[in-house]
């Protein structure tokens, strides 16, 4: 591994994506609380984006050096991972033009399982590839003794550096996000009990919209969660009519508590950074996939030569 200075080694324009594994509270605020005095030294914004208590306790260590950090409960703008980028961390560097920024965040924590994790994954690798180019550092949370070994070998492979103490290395483990993001962990196929609608053009969206609504009525989602959902699975089947020459499945079921729709059709994407940033009203791509994060509860996305399948889950 390669040492880098913590100030004065980088390049304007330059991420600083890294990961930070603690064992306990001290390091947790030792790592956490001089990181984040050393960008307000040199006119830094600070977003500080944490679980409960976790917030209070880095508030406390700053003491009366909190003027230019931003608080928030990760808690609450974490539950749908594919909504930090696009409704956080962008808007926060947007608002801070021609200055660098820094990004305190733990977006996976204990008990973090499932799709829900696998979309925390794809958030934290995607991260390299939104703000590649950007004048900003961010630093990446991992309990190293709560976490199960599966969620730190992934935080390797989706940090472009590790923190340890006051020493930032380069990772030989880091795997780019063009892998990471859409070909990481496969979506199973939706089971035998699911029901599937088979479209092809647009002239089949407005069936497509009936079937999903349909399956959210009998599933009891109130009538603003069903158009929500319609329109999320409306513009996902739509970049299948747009982007592919194929028909496209759209596949409807009830797990537990979450009614879950699944595109599957032949296209695929390239670009890690779809579905994450804002788009031009001139963009032809994206929108969709930013909406579907937007409206839905939960997005997974896995994408490779043989297919695109997209996972959304609507809480009911």
């Amino acid at each position: 591994m390669t040492a880098m200075a913590e100030t004065g080694a980088r390049s304007a324009g330059d991420l600083e994506h890294r990961a930070l594994f603690y064992r306990d509270e001290d390091e947790f605020s030792a790592g956490v609380v001089p990181f984040v005095r050393e960008g307000l030294a040199v006119g830094e914004p600070a977003l500080v984006a944490l679980a409960g208590k976790r917030v209070d306790l880095v508030r406390d260590r700053l003491g009366a050096h909190i003027a230019g950090v931003r608080f928030l409960d990760a808690g609450v703008i974490a539950r749908n991972p594919g909504r930090i980028i696009p409704e956080v961390l962008w808007p926060f560097a947007a608002a801070h033009p021609g200055r660098r920024v820094r990004v305190v965040g733990e977006s996976i924590w204990p008990g973090r399982a499932g799709f829900e994790y696998q979309a925390c994954v794809a958030y934290e690798s995607a991260i390299n590839a939104v703000f590649a180019g950007h004048d900003a550092t961010m630093l990446c949370l991992y309990d190293a003794v709560g976490l199960p070994e599966v969620a730190l070998s992934d935080a390797v492979r989706t940090h472009p550096l590790l923190t340890r103490g006051a020493d930032v290395s380069l990772n030989p483990g880091y795997v780019p996000p063009e892998v990471m993001v859409l070909r990481g962990q496969p979506l199973p196929a939706p089971p035998a009990t699911a029901a599937t609608m088979t479209y092809s053009g647009v002239v089949m969206l407005r069936q497509v919209r009936r079937f999903v609504a349909a399956h959210a009525a009998a599933a009891a989602l109130c009538s603003e969660r069903i158009d929500e959902l319609c329109v999320a699975v409306n513009e996902l089947a739509a970049n299948t009519c747009r982007h592919t020459d194929g028909p496209g499945r759209v596949s409807a079921w009830v797990e537990a508590d979450v009614l879950v729709c699944q595109i599957d059709d032949e296209g695929y994407i390239s670009d890690p950074t779809v579905g994450r940033t804002p788009r031009g009203h001139d963009s032809t791509g994206g929108r969709g996939l930013l909406m579907a994060h937007r409206l839905c509860d939960l997005v997974c996305v896995y994408s490779s030569d043989d297919g695109t399948r997209i996972r959304v889950h609507i809480n009911r």
